[in-house]
């Protein structure tokens, strides 16, 4: 019944790492590659995250 649940968060939790905030057009494109490049070590991170938790709960 978690795993669901799990899988929905996981998907939210990559969506909002790799969106990019709003003001990406106000920035320096060095900037901007700089808050995508942040934002994938979010969803890197947060993948980890779900994935440790997902394999605890199998066992």
């Amino acid at each position: 019944m978690e795993a669901p649940l799990i899988a929905i968060s996981l998907l939210l939790l990559v969506a909002l790492a790799v969106s990019t905030p709003e003001r990406d057009d106000q920035e320096e494109p060095d900037e901007a590659g700089d808050v995508r490049s942040r934002a994938r070590d979010r969803a890197r991170l947060a993948l980890g995250v779900l994935r440790r938790q997902l394999d605890e709960q199998s066992r």
